[in-house]
């Protein structure tokens, strides 16, 4: 027997107090590396104590995806409360079901190095607290969305605030229920996300339907937001926003009064702008007596603009104005939508008619939120524009 486990063995009253629990966890987990040529368990009395077990690994270079695993099903085993055999033989079902779900991330989506972060003692800690979330209750999403948040974290690690943005999200995951993950996954879609290079409406509709009406039918008691709110989730402010203005500004180019909206040249000389940034955001016809917005929506212009003011460019006019009044008012936007899409009617409903347009989302609520939409529509998204 080592000396570490020799301690850990003639003190083993102390460490299953509590905070020994978590500090054999963290040895245990420095001392696991990669099996090249051998692995031998030496389990200590009846062989059932396994928070006692020594763990003997040669010839090691890191940690393998197996090692992973093991490590959390000793997590589980060394922090899970003691149960009666049928909830234990369930929630090491359910805990079962995660490993493997996590392993088969760990194996696609981290390389060596990052597999090696699992010896951490910060990322041991947040992995039992996703280890317990899971194995309380069979819910799959619950599952997936918890296994994204580790790998998240794990990829983000030695970055503080994502670092403790993500510890936050995966404590959070079990104080939540659907409904309010969906909630924060279709405030984070509609709210703080916009979709590219949409062509037209029609194209519009086949990417809400996909991305938004997996979370449309929430229920939107104040009960429900006030929850989200007391989670450090979300903030409800008296102020509102309204989905048709959010379209008008983001998917302009499909709400034109003129297809081909233009400025004539008088109004292009008297415009109040710099020479050299008027061919950033307009283009002149051929006889040069109209000139055209390069740019195809307020949004893009706004994001242009703001691109040029974070370099050297001085503040200059947001020219995002001068094009909405090409585009068709928000009550004509939204009669249009209700129109041609059999779930408009209850998509404005839900924004406009609850909380979601009083709701600010915070780091925690977006990246939960986000994970969310990525477990139920398998669609990725780079949230470090929110939390850097």
């Amino acid at each position: 027997m080592t000396d570490y486990f020799t301690k850990i063995w003639n003190n083993r009253e102390w460490i299953f107090s509590g905070i020994g629990v978590l500090i054999i966890s963290i040895i245990g987990g420095l001392i696991l590396r990669k099996r090249k040529n051998e692995k031998k368990l030496e389990p200590h009395g009846d062989g059932h104590n396994y928070a006692a077990e020594t763990i003997h690994i040669h010839n090691s270079s890191g940690l393998s995806a197996t090692d992973v695993k093991e490590l959390a099903r000793s997590v589980f085993i060394e922090n899970f409360p003691k149960l009666q055999e049928v909830a234990k033989i369930e929630a090491e079902k359910n805990r079962d079901l995660f490993i493997t779900e996590l392993d088969n991330k760990i194996q696609e989506k981290l390389n060596q190095e990052e597999i090696n972060r699992f010896n951490k003692p910060d990322i041991q800690f947040v992995l039992k607290d996703a280890i317990i979330s899971a194995s309380r209750k069979d819910n799959k999403e619950n599952r997936t969305i918890l296994s994204n948040l580790i790998i998240d974290r794990v990829k983000s690690d030695g970055i503080e605030f994502k670092e403790i943005v993500y510890n936050e999200a995966i404590n959070t995951i079990s104080r939540l229920t659907k409904n309010h993950l969906d909630i924060l996954a279709f405030t984070f879609i509609t709210r703080y996300a916009t979709f590219v290079d949409v062509k037209d409406l029609d194209n519009l509709e086949q990417l809400l339907r996909a991305n938004i009406c997996p979370f449309i039918n929430f229920s939107s008691s104040n009960a429900q937001f006030q929850h989200l709110e007391y989670s450090d989730c979300a903030n409800i402010s008296i102020a509102s926003t309204y989905l048709e203005a959010a379209f008008r500004k983001s998917y302009s180019n499909l709400f034109l009064i003129d297809q081909s909206p233009f400025i004539d040249k008088p109004a292009y000389d008297a415009w109040n702008l710099q020479p050299d940034l008027k061919p950033i955001f307009l283009r002149p016809s051929d006889d040069c007596e109209n000139y055209y917005f390069i740019q195809r929506t307020a949004e893009e212009i706004q994001q242009e603009r703001d691109r040029l003011i974070k370099g050297d460019i001085p503040d200059f006019i947001d020219l995002s104005k001068d094009f909405l009044t090409f585009v068709k008012g928000v009550n004509e936007i939204a009669a249009e939508i209700k129109s041609k899409f059999d779930f408009g009617e209850r998509l404005f409903k839900q924004y406009n008619e609850t909380k979601v347009g009083h709701l600010t989302l915070t780091s925690v609520g977006l990246v939960i939120g986000a994970s969310h939409l990525e477990a139920k529509t398998g669609e990725r998204l780079d949230i470090d524009i929110w939390i850097n």
